[in-house]
């Protein structure tokens, strides 16, 4: 099994019980309020690569662009939660799941990457299964 496909099951098991368990927190407790609790989570784990790692290294652009991932992943995270605070979880989960689709275009776009038919008529149709998932 190749090394990166090992990091996506990690992923999408975790992202899945993230998104799980958020929609039970929210029975408990307002979605800014449950931001809250995530971002201490976020700076337990932030602390704990820092106290493995023993530095920090710092680049300008890199640095500004990883606080602006972070602002953008935890108010994509804030609006999950309101989401799901009245939606059904199995629903919003689906439908936000597709932001990759947004990633794509993006790196279409500025990066120049190129896909395939295959992996064009693949993300033609998560999309169409987002619109169908939202009616």
């Amino acid at each position: 099994m190749k090394s990166w496909i090992f990091y996506v099951i990690i992923c999408i098991t975790f992202w899945g019980i993230w998104g799980f368990l958020a929609k039970i927190a929210t029975k408990f407790l307002d979605p800014r309020q449950l931001f809250i609790y995530q971002g201490i989570g976020n700076l337990c784990v932030v602390l704990a690569i820092v106290f493995y790692e023993k530095k920090i290294d710092f680049n300008w652009r890199g640095s500004l662009l990883a606080l602006l991932v972070g602002v953008l992943g935890m108010l994509g995270a804030l609006s999950f939660w309101n989401a799901i605070k009245t939606g059904p979880v199995a629903v919003t989960s689906s439908i936000t799941a597709l932001y990759p689709s947004v990633a794509v275009i993006l790196a279409l776009i500025f990066l120049k990457e190129t896909l395939s038919l295959k992996q064009i008529i693949g993300v033609i149709l998560a999309l169409i299964a987002g619109v169908l998932l939202a009616s």
